[in-house]
């Protein structure tokens, strides 16, 4: 019950001395208590309180246990002839050692604790709260940060640089700006932590950090600047894994700012009922094995942002993935299902963006969107079915496109498109170059041409449609080379109402066939309200093979200049034998 005050030191403890301090107050001295040289000693149910330079500081060795304490209002106003000055706050572990726990730790200047110089104490079961920073980690320090409880931090609950490596396990942190933050070649284990409440993020992993953020809750941090879960910036490192995080603005956000990509690997957590679950506008972070959902935006990539994203599974969101504002990156063997929109790229200008071997599979309205974008290349190995099934949508929508990143760059190529209502959609003057696309069992067409669109399909396979293969119709038009229009019910190519000399399609080199001789289906079918003459729809078509003639303003005709070279009756038997 001693009252120690107005001392240089409130109390000494050095060379192995063990002392025991029990409820005393501490108050008004430059330092309330120095442990160092091997001190130890045991602090318990002291008032350490209003001490001009920190509440207590551990060095050279120095190892208490310090206990059930109330350490307050310490550091606000530190000597300046104390040599250790730059250490206010609370508790002080510069090299130092020990044990802190079961203590009340609040309102002390700029940190609570901090931990520096290889220091490597156990901080365990305190109350920490109404600092700027509640536990400091820096030079090499250590410690294992358990079982706390942080409020009302005004900056960060535990920040770690300058190779400091703790490990910060089974903590409650709320209300802080951000929760964890790892900077400058700070590195450390952070696991099964509550973070929530933040106003800008949980865990911000900044430049050349290296941490391991590992099974974590982070949830409902919401705020007017759009708070994060997980904010990884550029040159960062390390890995963010099995964690669940959800209910923020924003599951994890990638951001620029040195200019160096981010190595961070994120993978197997469960990023769900997210505003946005992705939001990347950094570049290089890798996203693999992750359940993205519930959110209103899956993945969103923009402003020049890019990543990798590989075997997630994003699904139940209004968009799967969205790639705005030169956004890019891989998109590489994930699944993208029953999302209103699976993919949507839109104002992609010469930026690269490769789309591979995804499942994109029962979304609402399309499977993928392209609007007013010239880059995002669907590459090899996607399929798409059962898409477009709730909102009379599409497998893959082009609205509006240039084309690739050159002229004869092919926007997306070699990918199965199957089992929807429209497989392929132009509009609204799109004129991209597709090929190698596979596309059946759509009900309304395989691919339709429409609103001014005169895309470039070089070498599709368009088969078993339920109605017309290609479906040319309200001033569509482009170009069809080396394509197998072929067994669809309606007809392989269907050209709709043209005014005389409206018409720009040409028909090259590919196959168009039906194999019957009923009358009901034709090979080429142009609508009967069409004002085209029949040899100006021939004379745009050149080295075809059209088997079952070809059905012209209703009644059969045979016309010579559909396919120059063409054998068409020996055509029409050989359908006849098979």
């Amino acid at each position: 019950g001693n009252r120690i005050l107005r001392n240089t030191r409130g109390v000494t403890v050095t060379y192995a001395a063990n002392p025991k301090l029990l409820s005393n107050h501490l108050t008004d001295n430059d330092i309330g208590a120095l442990i160092h040289t091997g001190g130890l000693g045991t602090f318990q149910k002291n008032q350490v309180f209003g001490n001009r330079t920190c509440g207590f500081l551990i060095t050279d060795r120095g190892a208490p246990t310090i206990q059930l304490n109330k350490i307050a209002t310490n550091g606000l106003n530190p000597s300046p002839n104390d040599s250790e000055n730059s250490h206010f706050g609370g508790v002080m572990f510069k090299g130092g050692n020990g044990t802190l726990a079961g203590n009340v730790i609040q309102g002390n200047k700029g940190r609570n604790v901090l931990l520096t110089d290889k220091a490597d104490p156990k901080i365990t079961g305190n109350f920490i709260s109404e600092s700027e920073v509640g536990v400091f980690v820096c030079k090499g320090a250590k410690g294992c940060v358990s079982n706390n409880t942080f409020d009302a931090i005004t900056d960060e609950c535990v920040s770690v640089v300058m190779e400091g490596n703790p490990t910060v396990v089974h903590n409650l942190m709320s209300g802080a700006v951000h929760g964890v933050v790892v900077n400058d070649h700070g590195e450390g284990t952070y696991t099964q932590n509550i973070i929530t409440g933040c106003s800008v993020s949980a865990v911000k992993i900044g430049c050349f950090a290296n941490p391991k953020v590992d099974r974590n809750y982070l949830c409902r941090n919401q705020s007017v600047t759009r708070s994060s879960g997980v904010l990884i910036m550029n040159g960062s490192r390390g890995e963010v894994v099995n964690n669940i995080i959800y209910q923020n603005d924003v599951g994890v956000a990638t951001e620029g700012g040195d200019g160096l990509p981010s190595l961070t690997a994120v993978s197997k957590n469960e990023i769900v009922n997210n505003t946005i679950g992705v939001r990347c506008t950094g570049s290089g972070a890798k996203f693999s094995l992750n359940n993205i959902a519930k959110s209103h935006v899956g993945v969103e990539v923009l402003n020049d942002g890019e990543a990798t994203f590989s075997e997630n599974t994003v699904y139940d969101c209004k968009v799967g993935f969205e790639l705005t504002q030169n956004g890019g990156g891989t998109i590489d063997s994930n699944k993208i299902c029953c999302n209103y929109d699976g993919i949507v790229l839109r104002g992609i200008i010469g930026r690269s963006c490769v789309i591979t071997a995804n499942e994109i599979s029962g979304n609402e309205h399309t499977g993928m969107t392209y609007s007013a974008a010239s880059g995002g290349i669907l590459k090899g190995g996607n399929v798409l079915y059962q898409n477009g099934g709730k909102e009379k949508g599409c497998g893959i929508l082009f609205e509006g496109v240039s084309g690739g990143n050159t002229p004869e760059e092919d926007l997306v190529h070699d990918a199965v498109i199957t089992s929807h209502r429209v497989g392929v959609l132009f509009k609204n003057n799109a004129t991209a170059k597709v090929s190698g696309l596979s596309v059946s069992f759509c009900t309304e067409a395989g691919i339709r041409i429409t609103q001014g669109s005169k895309p470039i399909l070089a070498r599709c396979d368009v088969f078993d449609n339920h109605a017309a293969g290609v479906e040319v119709t309200t001033g569509g038009g482009g170009d069809i080379r080396e394509c197998n229009l072929v067994e669809n019910s309606g007809s392989g190519l269907y050209v709709g109402q043209f005014e005389s000399g409206s018409l720009d399609l040409k028909l090259r080199q590919c196959n168009v066939y039906y194999p019957s001789i009923s009358g009901i289906v034709s090979a080429i079918n142009v609508d009967k309200g069409s004002k085209l003459r029949q040899t100006e729809f021939a004379a745009q078509h050149d080295q075809n093979v059209v088997r079952n003639d070809l059905r012209f303003a209703g009644p059969w005709h045979t016309i010579t200049g559909v396919g120059s070279g063409v054998q068409q009756a020996a055509a029409r038997k050989e359908t006849h034998d098979r």
